[in-house]
């Protein structure tokens, strides 16, 4: 197994995206377009259901929140972009899982696309227009051009203090608690941070809750996260 040395003195999208909300939210100066990527999906999807949360008045959702998850039109896009928010901070328009930032998406042309990024630099102070996708080219032209007028958050796998603080969250909400060495050994185990497998904060939450299910104990060992957890079965296997 090789595991990916994760970055310690950097901080984590997950916490800056807070904290340019709290500050967008004292100053009222927020980013007119970002682009939420990286393997991390659980962290992209609680990243744009934070920014929905923090943006968009519920009362005028229907108005002020537009999603294009499905089908993608970049002249539908421009449009959304170009309406005014009527009772939120933001008009928040999100494009979701569209793959415009590694190929030409099939409903969409080269010629839309061009039109897109020319569009980019004139969005409304009153919009924000947020992209999520699981991978990147930065040879795209797409790409070259939110990444100078916006921000890219990449969410790549968490450094292991912050990963432990995460861990320790979910056993806290279920009253329990473990080590945080414990904590960081499941992970590894289970295959977090291994470069060669996809194994993500979706698998690890899914593996936890195994547990949960598997022992009433209130302090958990690493034998006792280990004993019924996904990656225990594959050593066994294995061992077969």
């Amino acid at each position: 197994m090789a595991y990916s040395q994760r970055k310690v003195n950097t901080e984590h999208p997950s916490k800056t995206i807070v904290k340019m909300v709290a500050s967008a939210k004292e100053t009222d100066i927020w980013p007119k377009l970002l682009l939420l990527c990286g393997k991390e999906d659980f962290l992209v999807s609680w990243s744009k259901n934070y920014l929905k949360t923090q943006v968009i008045n519920p009362a005028s959702q229907a108005l002020d929140y537009t999603v294009f998850s499905e089908s993608y039109d970049a002249y539908e896009i421009i449009a959304a972009c170009e309406t005014v928010p009527l009772m939120s901070d933001r008009k928040l328009v999100l494009v979701e899982d569209c793959d415009i930032f590694t190929q030409t998406p099939k409903d969409m042309s080269k010629d839309e696309i061009e039109e897109l990024i020319k569009y980019l630099p004139t969005i409304p102070e009153t919009t924000m227009l947020v992209f999520t996708c699981p991978k990147v080219n930065k040879v795209k032209a797409i790409y070259k051009a939110v990444s100078k007028i916006g921000i890219v958050y990449d969410f790549t796998p968490l450094d292991d203090a912050t990963l432990s603080s995460w861990m320790a969250k979910r056993l806290k909400a279920q009253g329990r608690s473990a080590r945080p060495e414990d904590l960081l050994a499941f992970a590894k185990n289970c295959g977090y941070g291994d470069t060669e497998r996809n194994y993500t904060l979706n698998n690890l939450e899914n593996d936890l809750k195994k547990v949960f299910a598997s022992t009433d104990k209130t302090v958990l060992s690493l034998d006792d996260m280990m004993e019924n957890s996904a990656a225990e079965a594959e050593i066994n296997a294995f061992k077969l």
